[in-house]
């Protein structure tokens, strides 16, 4: 679940684990628990899912976490002429 409050926990280098969290209807801290994959700086991101969080607790087994297991979302900034062109390219489960 984001919205506009949705916020992060972790640290963005590289091999590092994040927390993706907003909060659901509940007031509940929800979100997806994740691994950055690649960080180079200003140039891309490359983020890997592998689990979610629920009832402020881990979820990285299952079924339910299955669903997440390898997604992946990667950014590319590329600036030409004081213009930044961000490309995203998601490789998620058809759910998502």
């Amino acid at each position: 679940m984001f919205s506009p409050r949705s916020t992060y926990e972790g640290t963005w280098n590289k091999e590092g684990k994040i927390l993706f969290i907003g909060v659901d209807e509940n007031g509940e801290k929800v979100g997806m628990v994740s691994k950055i994959v690649e960080n180079i700086l200003n140039r891309f991101v490359s983020i890997q899912h592998y689990g979610f969080l629920k009832d402020d607790k881990e979820i990285t087994e299952g079924p339910e976490a299955e669903k997440w297991a390898n997604g992946f979302e990667s950014y590319t900034f590329e600036e030409n002429n004081g213009t930044t062109t961000v490309t995203i390219n998601l490789d998620t489960t058809d759910d998502f």
